[in-house]
Formats: structure tokens, C-alpha cells, sequence
């Protein structure tokens, strides 16, 4: 089963070649090569010139990298940013630029200067607050687009097989380089333990790169697949039905297939029977493992709280209003974060505890209103990966107050946060490869060859552990 979705227009924003320091300076020359038909005599020189120097600054940043120490780990995506997208159907455009110590002297702002100097004409620009992206100062700053790279790719790809219309000398060279960049996303699984909000990031990342989704052999709302063929990548999504232990008669989805909602229960029917398909090359676990429950959660905490204003008389009709406002009470955090624990230890008994583990944090629904428990949730969440030494991945607090930008009440739409998501998980498993980034600058990038070979003594793990615990323990700086 192929899941398609209407056709986007992509639109690339100006400003986005843009980058301030010599670091990017190679990757927004070689992304500005145009993908319509057309040569140039130079380009070849060009490309070759700009590969050249761009193996030498790794060289070169290779040696800074280890003589910075735990200082080069930072993750972009934690910080407090600013989520730029030229619009709303802009994917690869898309970024999000965190705010780094420094900004206030290096952006400055003359409307913000009082008082403010005279002007001719009251209705100038200078009264105004212009669009427009970020000054480069801080837009090369920003972590590298890997979705941009990989849709580019995959397009190349496909036009260069489809073979109806033969690619130019340029589009070759920028595919060649694109490919060079790009091998270390070759032959990785990533495993997505979540609800459907992951599931139609999944969706949309398998369409976008010529990929093929399909349901598991349990049906819908249980296991999904997206292989993308090309680069050997297969991305897993098991689906998460809350947090609760049984399936009770107040459960408000009789009428789907689900047999089966304790963790324990799903794990045993629907994961495990697809297990197989999510080990990476290390023989023993994915690459790259996200968890999240929340809306399932927030759900079955309001049925089951209208059960119980049944069970005492004060409603007289099942569901007849369903509060979402209601604070979540002591005993239904316990119990979440006591859920969560469990399905946490469930992880790392299958696949290792040293396994590359993050949280995704929680998305709200777009009516932007039913959100007391999942704040509630997510402050659990929080302190329960705390203690278990999990990472979060900040996701949902990102895209949050966007809902323009949602298919419906509860899925995220096809466009700029779908791209971010991309983005982030390209992070992750960026670094789970041995790669670092650092101010928007690539430090390292991954080493090439198997893991556990004659050619990569770096093992997922010590890729993993190398920033663990830095990101665990420091204070935002």
C-alpha cells in the first residue's frame, strides 16, 4: 500500500543560499546549483573546486574538533530559536535558527533604538516590522538542511533512472556531490515508537524521497514501513495506543482492529513479529529509536475520567462532554510516568541499553485549546527521561502555536514543520554515525566503512555516548 498525498509545489525562499561564515560557505554554493536544464562550461571546475576545498576544511575542523574537547556538542535544536519558513508550503527552505550567546551585539535592530530618530514620512518602512528571513549572521548559524540535500538527491535520482529527460552536466556533478555527502544515511534503520503524528512525518519523508510506505502485516494502527530503495533506508513506525494496560469497555475505538493496547500486549503481537527490520548494521538495534505517547494518553485519561463521573453519578451519558481542560491528578501522572518507565526498560532489554534513545516532545492540537494534559504530560515525561538518562527531542515545542499548518486537528500538514521534523531526526542520526555539527558548521563528518570494521573502529554507541552525557547534564550556555 502506497499512501500519496496531493502534490506541493516546493518553493525555495532567496535568501536561503545565503551564509555568513566560511564554513557554509561550501554548502550554499554547491545547494545554489540549479536543478533546471542548461550548462555551463565552468561548472565542472566549479563543483570540483568547491569538493576540494570542502575535504580540506574537514580535515582542517577535524583537528580543531578534538582539540575543543566536550565543548564541540551542542545541540541546535534544544535552544531557543526562531522557526523561519518562507511560507507555508516551504520545505526545503525551512530552518530553525536557534538564538547562540552573542546575538544581541551581532544583530542589532534600528527600530529598536529610542527615541526613535525623526522621520520624513510617518508611513516609511522604518514605522513598519518588514518580512523577511534572518541576517546572515545568525542564518549561518542554522544546522545543515539534510532533508534539502536528500529530496535533491532522490529527484536527481529518479530523473536520472526515469531517463525521459537526461540530466544536464551540472545536474550530474551536484547529484555526484550530493551522493559523496550523503553516504553515511546509506543502509540505516531508524525505529519510531509513537503515535500518528510520527506516522505521517514517516508518510511525508517516504514521499518526499521516492520512498514506499506500507501497513504491517497486523494492519492499521499497529506496524508501517517506509523503504526508500535507493539508499537502503528503511524507517519502522510501531504504534503507540496510550499508556494504559487493558482494553476497557470505555476504550473509544471499538469499531478499528486493535486488539491490543497494554505496551506488554503489543509488543509481543506487533512489534516483535517485525523486529528483524529495524536492526541496523550493527547486528543488534536500530540506528536511531524515538518514543512518544501523549495524545493516546490524553484521550484515554478524559474517557476514563467520565467513567468515573459515571460510575458517581455526576453525568448521566457516556462521553457526554469530555474534558480536556481538567488538570491530570496525582494518580494519573503516577501512573503515566510509571508507564513510561516501563516501556523505556522494555526498549533497552530488546535492543541494548547504550541503544541511541530520544523522547519526542508532544504536539498540541490544532484547535490549540485541549492542552492542559498534555502539559501535564510533558512535564512528566520530562522528569521520567531525566532519570533514566533518556534525551528529549525537542519537536512539539517547536512547532507549537503553528496550527495553520495542520491537515487536521491532531496531524501536522505536509510543509515547513514536516520538514523540520526531517531535519531534527537527520540530526540524530547524523550524530549516531560519528558526525558533528557546531554552530552550524560541520566539525566531523562521519567516518566512512562498516561499523565494527578494519576501516570504523567507532561504534553507534561511542558515537552516541561521545555528546550523551554533556547534553544530559549542562546548563544551557
Amino acid at each position: 500500500m502506497v499512501y500519496a498525498f496531493p502534490a506541493r509545489r516546493l518553493v525555495l525562499t532567496a535568501g536561503i543560499a545565503l551564509a555568513a561564515t566560511v564554513a557554509l560557505v561550501y554548502w550554499a554554493a554547491i545547494i545554489s546549483v540549479p536543478l533546471h536544464e542548461g550548462t555551463d562550461d565552468n561548472t565542472k571546475s566549479e563543483v570540483e573546486l568547491l569538493q576540494a576545498n570542502y575535504n580540506a576544511d574537514i580535515s582542517s575542523e577535524l583537528v580543531r574538533l578534538e582539540s575543543l574537547g566536550r565543548e564541540k556538542c551542542d545541540n541546535p535544536y534544544t535552544r531557543p530559536g526562531y522557526l523561519y519558513a518562507a511560507n507555508e508550503h516551504d520545505f526545503k527552505g525551512t530552518k530553525w535558527v536557534p538564538f547562540y550567546s552573542g546575538m544581541l551585539d551581532r544583530s542589532q535592530s534600528d527600530r529598536a533604538v529610542y527615541p526613535r530618530p525623526p522621520v520624513r514620512d510617518p508611513y516609511s518602512e522604518h514605522e513598519t516590522f518588514p518580512d523577511g528571513p534572518p541576517p546572515d549572521s545568525e542564518f549561518g548559524m542554522t544546522p545543515h538542511s539534510w532533508m534539502r540535500d536528500l529530496k535533491d538527491l532522490s529527484d536527481l535520482k529518479r530523473r536520472d533512472e526515469d531517463g525521459k529527460v537526461q540530466l544536464t552536466e551540472q545536474q550530474k556533478q551536484y547529484k555526484a556531490v550530493l551522493e559523496d555527502r550523503l553516504y553515511w544515511v546509506r543502509d540505516r534503520r531508524i525505529l519510531l515508537i509513537a503515535d500518528s503524528v510520527d506516522r505521517y512525518m514517516a508518510i511525508y519523508m517516504c514521499n518526499k524521497l521516492n520512498g514506499q510506505f506500507e501497513l504491517g502485516p497486523a494492519g492499521f494502527q499497529t506496524t508501517a514501513f517506509c523503504v526508500i530503495d535507493h539508499m537502503n533506508i528503511t524507517i519502522t513506525h510501531w504504534h503507540v495506543s496510550s499508556t494504559y494496560t487493558s482494553l476497557p469497555p470505555w476504550w473509544w475505538m471499538k469499531s478499528t482492529k486493535t486488539k491490543y493496547v497494554a505496551i506488554e500486549e503489543r509488543w509481543q503481537e506487533y512489534y516483535l513479529p517485525t523486529v528483524n527490520q529495524t536492526i541496523g548494521k550493527n547486528g543488534r538495534s536500530p540506528d536511531l529509536v524515538i518514543l512518544q505517547s501523549g495524545l493516546w494518553d490524553q484521550t484515554m485519561f478524559a474517557y476514563a475520567h467520565n467513567q468515573l463521573l459515571l460510575d458517581q453519578g455526576k453525568t448521566k451519558q457516556f462521553a457526554d462532554k469530555l474534558d480536556f481542560m481538567r488538570p491530570l491528578n496525582w494518580e494519573e501522572l503516577n501512573f503515566y510516568m510509571h508507564r513510561i518507565s516501563k516501556f523505556i526498560g522494555l526498549i533497552r532489554e530488546q535492543f541494548g541499553r547504550d541503544v541511541p534513545l530520544v523522547y519526542r516532545s508532544m504536539t498540541h492540537k490544532s484547535n490549540g485549546s485541549e492542552t492542559m494534559g498534555i502539559h501535564d504530560l510533558e512535564r512528566a515525561a520530562r522528569f521520567v527521561c531525566k532519570e533514566l538518562d533518556v534525551e528529549y527531542m525537542e519537536f512539539g515545542s517547536l512547532v507549537a502555536g503553528h496550527y495553520d499548518w495542520y491537515r487536521d486537528q491532531v496531524h501536522l500538514e505536509d510543509g515547513p514543520l514536516s520538514a523540520l521534523w526531517g531535519n531534527i531526526v537527520m540530526w540524530y542520526l547524523f550524530r549516531t554515525q560519528g558526525g558533528n555539527e557546531f554552530k552550524g558548521a560541520i566539525q566531523r563528518m562521519p567516518p566512512k566503512g562498516s561499523f565494527g570494521s578494519q576501516t570504523h573502529d567507532l561504534t553507534i554507541a561511542e558515537a552516541w555516548k561521545e555528546c550523551h552525557d554533556v547534553f544530559m547534564h549542562r546548563s544551557l550556555v
